[in-house]
């Protein structure tokens, strides 16, 4: 995250360049296909592919008309059908299905299958188990990392965490290693690599893999990125866990971010008709509150309004000469600019009404007491209530799985939280228990620096027979979570004003932790104005 108002905030690269790339690489792999032709695209891949390359950019590649990939007969009556998909077994039938189907019927087309990010070798196996692969070139997108911001990159691969963190299935890895490479090319060499897990690990040896294999093309350039931080997401469960208490993550908790977008509904907009707001540096509006603390949200928007207001009426009294250049410079901003004010207006509004709804308070103080490891017999029986009254489905799994890491609980089946849980669930459609559990206890877990090739726990941990978790004989030695005093005042969204690098006003994450004493003192302020925690052995890899 960038912070422009610091003087000695350093200069961001121009992550622009990932997206022309991106474009550029698509628009050669359609020109492939020479004519006109349909595209079928999948729908997690349409949002990305709309923030790189939109509708009119396809149609000047001759792309014709656009389909979903849906389970059901195409209706295309081109005689090119090009598929933009994941590497999935599903879509695979799906192209197979169609192609055997144009068999039956006698006709021949084209058709090209583009993976993205990459092709899997059991994909191709599936088009030649249905007789297929003769008649299907494959292709792959190396779409691998997409600007939101000017400040945030990500690889928009929903199924990462499912696939590895839970299936143990290791076929990303080199999507990771491969965007690692791309950064290290168009970048310059990372003078500084860090990391904590075992995926980190793989990736980074994976990537180094990579760099050998084409050594000396990064040589002698100035490198652009200083540090490179990979943290495995089961270091540290506790920061998605907690609740949101900045601007950002509360319209991600109440809207959902999508591929750095959000699609506000007439309660926003005050209208009939919803509003697709894309949130980044260009909402000037959204770009200065994004990373403010809730309770002071209200106060800047109110300034806001009162500034333009201002700015409107310096019309007033303007000469001709005036007016004209007030209507054709500033005009057409302060229209933009008062649109979004009263957008961001109404998610203020919408937020708060469902978070006084759902007794935000005592679900920002159940959690502290689970940090805390205090007044737990309490904290449980909140989260029964919680459950019985079906406030929300994903938070009382959400409060379940905190609760299972910072008891050190294990497996909750069979508690009364799970057997509430199991008995709600199903009124609201949400019931699809993994293996019929919610162990989430990754602090009892080994966690491998990247130094040591051998197993070493990260963490000094002394395991002991006594009833409380190993959380919280850990969180102390790493101040992991501040006292009440130091968040200053209270636990609601109107009146505290917690540090930056605490997350649901008491954790503060374990990455802000790590990086603390690795980072020069100026620039580890600038990313993060917190001043608690204790060094952490992260050792540099060695190159």
């Amino acid at each position: 995250m960038a912070f422009p108002h610091r003087l000695d905030a350093p200069e961001l690269p121009d992550f622009s360049m990932l997206k022309r790339l991106a474009r550029d690489q698509l628009i050669y792999l359609l020109e492939q296909l020479p004519g006109k032709k349909d595209l079928f695209i999948e729908a997690d891949l349409m949002s990305p592919l709309d923030r790189i390359a939109n509708v009119s950019i396809l149609k000047q590649h001759e792309v014709d008309k656009l389909y979903k990939v849906e389970n059901k007969p195409a209706i295309s009556s081109s005689e090119q059908l090009c598929f933009l998909v994941r590497p999935r077994i599903k879509n695979m039938r799906y192209v197979a299905s169609l192609v055997n189907a144009d068999k039956l019927a006698g006709r021949t087309r084209k058709y090209k299958v583009i993976f993205s990010p990459q092709k899997f070798h059991a994909c191709e196996m599936v088009l030649e188990e249905e007789g297929v692969y003769g008649d299907v070139s494959c292709d792959e997108w190396a779409f691998s990392l997409l600007p939101l911001d000017v400040d945030l990159l990500s690889m928009e691969l929903p199924e990462f965490f499912r696939d590895y963190f839970l299936e143990g299935d290791q076929r990303w890895i080199n999507t990771v290693a491969q965007a690692l490479h791309l950064l290290s090319t168009l970048y310059g060499p990372f003078p500084n690599c860090y990391g904590i897990g075992r995926c980190a690990k793989m990736s980074y040896e994976l990537w180094r893999t990579l760099e050998e294999e084409e050594d000396g093309e990064t040589k002698g350039r100035r490198p652009e990125i200083g540090h490179i931080f990979l943290l495995d997401r089961d270091v540290d469960f506790v920061t998605a866990l907690c609740s949101q208490v900045v601007y950002e993550g509360l319209v991600d908790d109440t809207f959902r971010i999508k591929c750095g977008s959000v699609d506000f509904g007439p309660e926003v907009t005050s209208s009939d008709r919803s509003l697709k707001v894309l949130l980044n540096a260009e909402d000037k509006v959204f770009n200065e509150i994004r990373n403010e603390h809730f309770s002071n949200v209200f106060g800047f928007l109110s300034q806001k309004a009162r500034n333009l207001q201002a700015q409107y009426d310096r019309r007033r009294g303007m000469d001709i000469k005036q007016m004209k250049n007030f209507v054709s410079q500033e005009l057409k901003g302060l229209k933009q600019e008062h649109r979004l004010l009263s957008v961001h207006i109404g998610a203020c509004e919408s937020i708060m009404k469902k978070k006084t709804k759902q007794d935000f308070q005592e679900l920002i103080k159940t959690e502290h007491a689970l940090l805390e490891g205090f007044n737990i017999r309490e904290s449980t029986s909140y989260i029964e209530e919680h459950i019985d009254r079906q406030v929300s489905p994903i938070e009382s799994l959400r409060l379940m799985c905190l609760l299972s890491i910072t008891e050190n609980a294990g497996s909750i089946v069979g508690t009364r939280c799970h057997v509430s849980f199991r008995c709600a669930a199903p009124c609201a459609g949400r019931w699809a228990p993994h293996k019929g559990s919610y162990r989430l206890s990754p602090y009892s877990a080994v966690t491998v620096p990247l130094t040591i090739p051998r197993a070493v726990p990260f963490f000094p941990v002394t395991y002991s027979s006594a009833a409380r978790g190993t959380f919280h004989s850990l969180h102390p030695l790493r101040q992991l979570v501040c006292t009440a005093e130091a968040v200053q005042v209270g636990t609601s969204l109107q009146g505290c004003f917690p540090p930056r690098g605490v997350v649901g006003l008491f954790y503060i994450s374990f990455d802000y932790q790590s990086r603390k004493p690795i980072l020069p003192t100026s620039l580890e302020e600038s990313m993060a104005g917190c001043t608690f925690g204790l060094h952490l052995n992260i050792c540099p890899i060695p190159r």
